[in-house]
């Protein structure tokens, strides 16, 4: 039985989403990033145990040996479309879009703190298993091929990261220790799960019933947050929550289109759309503003290349649905990878890059094979994430927690 229509289309959309994710660090940053802190960098900086430790520094293959490269160069100078930021965009947007499914319980009657409670701690309880799986991977990538030593420092910030507080707390280095760098377990692709992480917190707690009117007060929280260091309170800990702000407000958008989704399309409904769509935007145009950034989230073209892909699939639902369902149990079960792929694919994926096209010298055949083996090792944690978060073990500790 295949799930409902809403769903069908929203897994080819976090399919094309892994997939421009894959594109943009396999392709774009392994062909000109000159490093990627804690998983690829000069030979300086990595590990002696490697006796051919050139192959471990960026770019991986130069762009004189493929030419798929060219594709995103063509989409960023033409269009100033960047395939990885697409990707994030659109699984930020689906996040939003079905988050509000696990809240329609609490629209109605009082919601207590007791059950704010039980829905934040739920909500992190279901990918917990995935996370944790991820970050001893991503761990024993860090030891094998960096000179990292385990000590109090590496395993608190292992634990930080295990249990959420680094979305919170700084990190270590606000203790001032002397010659500290901050472990990035995940390669820099860390935010990307501590926004989600965030963004539910605030969702549970600044407006625990899904409205129009919660969304626009939570955006005009997130502008709260995004000034805040600005203006009046400068600290590690505001800096924290003013570079989530503007990405919580994609979320946010997939939200209202979710809450608008069964509403009869008219001149109301398209105001209020547009009003949503440019505060979304100018959290990103505000926060360049503010700090000088130079990455294209806040490009008018980013937006409307996703909203082009989710109009696209959307429509094939609704019209051609019987198109979707000929690939659907592949795209279903490859969909259900993202977040491990993601949390994967920069600290494993880039070394195996590294090793295969060493040894195949073969460009688009050396990131097939590497994407395909993250994608297994994601299938596997995926399984082990699923036998622990349905063992009745686990499912007695998140009672107790909830």
């Amino acid at each position: 039985m295949y799930k409902s229509q809403r769903e069908l289309y929203l897994d080819y959309i976090k399919l094309v989403a892994l997939f421009f994710v894959a594109w943009a660090h396999f392709v774009s940053v392994g062909t000109f990033a000159p490093s990627v802190p804690y998983v690829l960098s000069m030979p300086e900086n990595i590990s002696e145990r490697f006796s051919d430790a050139l192959i471990y520094s960026l770019p991986i293959i130069p762009q004189t040996q493929h030419s798929l490269w060219k594709l995103e160069s063509f989409l960023y100078n033409g269009i100033e479309i960047q395939l990885g930021m697409v990707g994030v965009v659109l699984f930020f947007f689906i996040t939003g879009f079905l988050c509000t499914d696990s809240q329609k319980k609490y629209n109605v009657g009082e919601v207590d703190n007791v059950l704010k409670l039980n829905l934040f701690t739920h909500r992190l309880l279901n990918f917990w298993p995935t996370v944790f799986f991820t970050l001893i991977i991503s761990s024993f990538v860090l030891v094998i091929l960096f000179k990292i030593n385990l000590n109090f420092l590496f395993f608190s910030n292992f634990v930080f990261t295990a249990t959420f507080l680094n979305v919170f707390i700084p990190s270590l280095d606000f203790l001032h220790i002397q010659n500290y760098t901050p472990i990035v377990f995940w390669g820099g692709v860390n935010w990307f799960l501590n926004v989600l992480v965030f963004f539910f917190f605030i969702s549970t707690y600044l407006f625990s019933r899904y409205s129009v009117k919660g969304v626009l007060i939570c955006f005009l929280f997130l502008y709260f947050l995004l000034l805040l260091p600005k203006i009046a309170w400068p600290n590690q800990f505001t800096n924290k929550f003013a570079y989530y702000a503007p990405f919580c407000g994609i979320i946010l958008t997939g939200s209202f289109a979710r809450l608008t989704e069964q509403l009869k399309f008219n001149l109301s409904k398209l105001i209020l759309s547009l009003l949503i769509f440019s505060l979304m935007l100018g959290l990103f145009k505000l926060r360049d503003y503010l700090n000088n950034s130079f990455d294209t989230y806040s490009n008018l073209s980013t937006y409307l290349f996703s909203f082009v892909i989710v109009v696209f699939f959307k429509l094939l639902d609704t019209y051609k649905k019987k198109w979707l369902l000929i690939f659907y149990p592949l795209v279903s079960s490859l969909a259900k990878l993202f977040l491990p792929f993601y949390l994967l694919h920069v600290i494993v994926g880039l070394p195996l890059l590294s090793l295969i096209y060493n040894y195949l010298k073969i460009p688009t055949l050396s990131i097939i094979i590497s994407i395909c083996l993250v994608l297994v090792i994601s299938s596997i944690v995926y399984k082990f994430s699923n036998l622990i978060e349905n063992s009745y073990s686990y499912k007695r500790f998140t009672s107790f927690l909830s």
